[in-house]
């Protein structure tokens, strides 16, 4: 982290221990803020609605959303607007119940330590579904000091290295111990396989 090598964290393991794995490991510190993305609906909200509104919300003077991302800002007017006809007004992320208040905390946004983005592998599932999902999650991504994974298969694995090498041209390495880690080892430019208790598949 102090030599600005960007750590993301690709885990099967559930929201909650994830995060607290986050904990234990410093790579999310105690005045870090939370944007947790979550599958399926939550409030009437979207995987890309919650990515869109947690830039809108956490990073407006980054002009993410001006900047290149025009088709974005007509896609998310399309999905807003009401019924009647009129725009919807959109809910900023941390006050929408995700059902993960507890492990966010209450300051969440307001804390000095930067942002850490974590989010559920279902919900990758949508944002990889279109090309306007997966660069809004990128360029959101980015913005954040680390990113944690939760609840992904060996493939999304695979295509989330794909995602920043080929999305930003950056050289990735993924370290992995495990044979669910293969797809994702291969996808690097460097790949490590760790011998340990789970076996030798990742070093093979």
């Amino acid at each position: 982290k102090l030599a600005g090598i960007k750590v993301w964290v690709a885990t099967g393991d559930k929201l909650e221990t994830a995060i607290a794995i986050g904990y234990s490991t410093n790579l999310i510190a105690t005045e870090s803020n939370l944007i947790v993305v979550r599958g399926g609906e939550r409030d009437g909200l979207g995987v890309f609605d919650q990515m869109y509104n947690a830039v809108e919300e956490f990073f407006p003077e980054a002009n993410i959303l001006e900047e290149e991302m025009l088709d974005i800002n007509e896609k998310h007017a399309r999905r807003s607007i009401g019924e009647n006809g009129s725009l919807a007004s959109p809910h900023a992320l941390r006050r929408v119940n995700t059902g993960v208040s507890s492990l966010v905390g209450t300051n969440n946004g307001d804390r000095p330590g930067g942002f850490v983005l974590v989010i559920e592998g279902n919900a990758l599932t949508h944002a990889f579904a279109d090309e306007e999902s997966k660069r809004l999650l990128l360029r959101l991504a980015i913005m954040c000091e680390a990113v944690v994974c939760c609840r992904v298969s060996p493939l999304q694995k695979a295509l989330i290295v794909k995602l920043v090498k080929e999305g930003i041209g950056a050289m990735t390495l993924a370290i992995g111990d495990g044979a669910n880690d293969v797809s994702m080892i291969q996808a690097a430019d460097v790949g490590v396989g760790i011998s340990g208790e789970e076996g030798l598949q990742a070093v093979n």
